[in-house]
């Protein structure tokens, strides 16, 4: 088993393994505003050893947040249609 066998569903191990790295990654970031050691190392590893890539995990997990904050701050309705 090479770790990038393409299952039936078209997605290979190693997708389905970095998509989980970076979910748990993203959620304890959320939850705690940090991650641990061993999730940075985990996430890092699923990720090919790219620091680069935490860098932008990072930011766009931050960017949504603060959507999130501005968007319930404000109280902006979802569904809402810009008018011309």
């Amino acid at each position: 088993h090479d770790g990038n066998v393409v299952s039936a569903s078209g997605d290979s191990d190693r997708s389905k393994e970095r998509e989980v790295a970076i979910v748990l990654f993203a959620a304890e970031l959320l939850e705690t505003f940090t991650v641990s050691d061993e999730t940075y190392k985990r996430t890092k590893e699923a990720l090919g050893g790219k620091d680069s890539v935490l860098v932008e995990i990072n930011a766009i997990v931050g960017y949504y947040a603060y959507v999130a904050f501005t968007l319930n701050v404000f109280k902006i309705p979802s569904g809402v249609q810009p008018t011309d």
